[in-house]
């Protein structure tokens, strides 16, 4: 039987190759992604924290100095929030589309290796097809050596 080869076998591999590679990327991505998520739950317990202390500390008397730091300090901490909802906004945008390359790079890789079945499937058939000649033509000949035999001997009789 004649070997296989199939035509796109190097652009296969570098396909499989850029899809290792997007996979990989994606699986960056999500980890920057959760990073940015946790970031942001911190961030919203330490408002809440925040918040909270301000709040058990609102019955007491307390000078415009503290009032004033409490009003920066949950300022700055729903910046913080701010800041961390862009950024796991972003991270998310960035999965979306890493995950979008993976899907079209795993498209091509099929669509190859759909072809490399396919090609497989006809040089198969072609082996087989090429067999069954080859032994159609033994038992042709095989039949016409017998007949000739026997004819011959008929004569000899």
């Amino acid at each position: 039987m004649k070997q296989f080869h199939f035509r796109l076998e190097r652009l296969l591999r570098l396909k499989e190759s850029e899809r290792r590679q997007r996979v990989t990327a994606l699986a960056e991505k999500r980890r920057c992604l959760d990073e940015c998520e946790e970031a942001l739950v911190a961030a919203q317990r330490a408002f809440d924290t925040l918040r909270e202390s301000y709040i058990s500390e609102a019955g007491r008397p307390t000078s415009p100095a503290i009032l004033m730091m409490a009003q920066y300090a949950m300022t700055a901490a729903q910046r913080r929030i701010t800041e961390r909802a862009e950024a796991v906004g972003t991270a998310t945008g960035e999965v979306e589309q890493a995950r979008d390359h993976l899907i079209e790079k795993s498209r091509e890789v099929d669509i190859l290796e759909r072809l490399r079945r396919k090609q497989w499937e006809e040089h198969t058939r072609d082996e087989n097809r090429r067999d069954q000649n080859q032994i159609d033509a033994i038992a042709v000949q095989q039949y016409a050596l017998r007949s000739c035999s026997r004819s011959d001997s008929s004569v000899d009789d």
